[in-house]
């Protein structure tokens, strides 16, 4: 039994003093494959080698509108069509064997409705591995006056939380969601009192309304004390209105863009919300009637006369529930979310039908996705995406079957990585969030990163997990080389390799297919092969 009940020290931004990390040991080792190794490889084993020279930060595009170019995923007809292996690299962080097995077991519709009643599935083991940590549930007023000097632990709990959840939750279509919302809301967590309301907002505000009504989540997100104080909205008066939220609210929460407000609606907008603040004694939303404008407010086509007194935090509410369920905030929405399940550039039809289930269930999100899920562009779609940064660490973890041997070291080590990989959670400083577009993510320095990361992982360098590489062979080992990568590639990436690139790896291993593979060469080259696979076209995309 995992023991998570003692904290590491005071901080997660501090290593236990005196302790050596033991690497993770394997029955199957060797040396690390070189980077220049690396990018000799041919077709889809180094096609994304090929691509760019850009930095390793994402580059600044609209998630939801990508200009011509920045959709690219490389080689998608690579990529199984398996309806059982889509569906599971689509709503999860990654495909695992008995993942896979449950649902060609209980089909694919099936499947999608289970992930979509996440409350119906038991996901006790997930709240155990996690019992130890400290903030997750306290509220901001607890945190702040525990843990004032404490930020790093609050910060690092939430985290490691985030990045658990993904890897071994059973509930992964919420998790997914999670992450959607929590770019949706963008809120970055580096910047003054954020880092003692995140948490709050992550449990209360994304996770609380995840699979539930936008016209809930939006108002949730709007008095939640982290996006008040991250958007200056706190601060917000009739005499002094701040347009950072109502900008954004409308810009990106709400109808886009081009969803039909003007320059002329934002002033209003964020005078109907002045007086919406935090309160300074248990550091939630507060609404003070003397801090609101109480003249007369026109956004778009939603009007009101104006209020004072208590009963005017209505006008704000209202609001808030004019933009949930304009058409705009649904066409707006629901291209964000074919962009996230089906392509870069989804079928504008899907696009449209989406937003029109979206209207017709009260803005409900749920029946949205089935309605994404079951369309013939989503089934259509394999290997259409690319794998952000964090999707690409968890679902190494995942394809490894990684076991958790120290909760906290584990959630830091992982953090690290992704800060490596330009995609540390909750420190995207624009509130548009991290891209969700190929194009935003594909360079050669955001490649070496990924290689770098899975070698990591590979070999066993990672503190807090161990991978055990020779279970992966399954029960008895392979007796020769085509067997070796043939199995490999079955066990990771759930289809067979293209013949040129099957090729590629026995000549790497340096034997033919057929031959005998002695236990040295297996040894040497096993671990690398595994690394080859899952930095490979085949793993890279979803």
């Amino acid at each position: 039994m995992l023991d998570v009940t003692n904290r590491l020290d005071t901080s997660f931004q501090r290593n236990r003093t005196g302790t050596k990390e033991d690497p993770m040991a394997s029955t199957v080792s060797s040396p690390p494959l070189t980077r220049r190794q690396f990018l000799k490889g041919a077709g889809s084993l180094g096609a994304l080698a090929a691509l760019g020279g850009l930095p390793l930060a994402p580059r600044p595009v609209d998630a939801a509108t990508p200009v011509a170019g920045q959709s690219l995923v490389p080689q998608p007809a690579l990529i199984s069509d398996d309806p059982a292996v889509h569906v599971v690299r689509r709503l999860t962080f990654g495909a695992t064997p008995e993942l896979v097995a449950q649902v060609r077991a209980q089909g694919v519709d099936a499947f999608i409705e289970e992930q979509l009643a996440p409350e119906t599935i038991d996901d006790s083991a997930m709240d155990q591995m996690l019992a130890g940590f400290e903030t997750l549930d306290l509220s901001n007023a607890e945190i702040y006056q525990n843990y004032r000097e404490e930020a790093g632990l609050v910060v690092g709990e939430l985290l490691a939380a985030t990045i658990l959840r993904a890897v071994y939750s059973r509930r992964q279509l919420f998790e997914l969601m999670v992450d959607f919302w929590s770019n949706h809301f963008n809120i970055y967590i580096g910047d003054g009192a954020a880092r003692y309301l995140k948490t709050t907002d992550d449990r209360e505000v994304i996770r609380r309304h995840a699979l539930g009504r936008f016209a809930d989540l939006l108002p949730a997100s709007a008095q939640s004390p982290a996006m008040l104080y991250y958007l200056d909205n706190y601060l917000s008066t009739g005499d002094a209105p701040n347009e950072n939220y109502a900008r954004e609210l409308l810009e990106l929460h709400t109808v886009g863009v081009n969803g039909g407000y003007q320059e002329s609606d934002i002033l209003p907008a964020a005078r109907c919300l002045t007086g919406w603040t935090i309160s300074r004694r248990t550091g939630n939303f507060e609404f003070v009637p003397r801090m609101h404008y109480t003249g007369p407010i026109q956004v778009m086509d939603w009007s009101s006369p104006g209020h004072s007194g208590p009963a005017a935090v209505q006008d704000g509410i209202d609001l808030l529930d004019y933009l949930a369920h304009h058409p705009s905030t649904a066409r707006f929405l629901a291209r964000k979310l074919c962009v996230r399940f089906v392509s870069d550039i989804p079928p504008d039809d899907l696009v449209e039908s989406a937003a029109q289930v979206y209207l017709e269930h009260d803005t409900q999100i749920v029946p949205v996705l089935r309605h994404i899920f079951k369309s013939d562009a989503f089934a259509q779609s394999a290997g259409q995406k690319f794998r952000r940064p964090f999707e690409l660490l968890a679902a190494g973890l995942r394809a490894l079957d990684a076991r958790v041997t120290d909760v906290r070291q584990a959630g830091r080590a992982a953090a690290h990585q992704l800060r490596l990989l330009g995609q540390p959670l909750f420190q995207w400083h624009p509130p548009n969030g991290y891209p969700d577009v190929a194009g935003a993510w594909l360079s050669t320095g955001g490649l070496l990163a990924r290689w770098d990361m899975v070698q990591s992982l590979v070999l066993g360098r990672g503190p807090g997990v161990s991978v055990d590489l020779r279970a992966l062979l399954g029960d008895a080992l392979p007796s020769t080389a085509g067997d070796l990568v043939d199995g490999l590639a079955d066990r990771l990436l759930f289809q067979p390799l293209d013949p040129v690139d099957r090729a590629t790896l026995l000549d790497y291993i340096g034997l033919a297919g057929p031959e005998r593979i002695p236990p040295a060469v297996l040894r040497y080259k096993g671990p690398q092969v595994v690394a080859l696979l899952l930095n490979s076209t085949y793993f890279q995309v979803r």
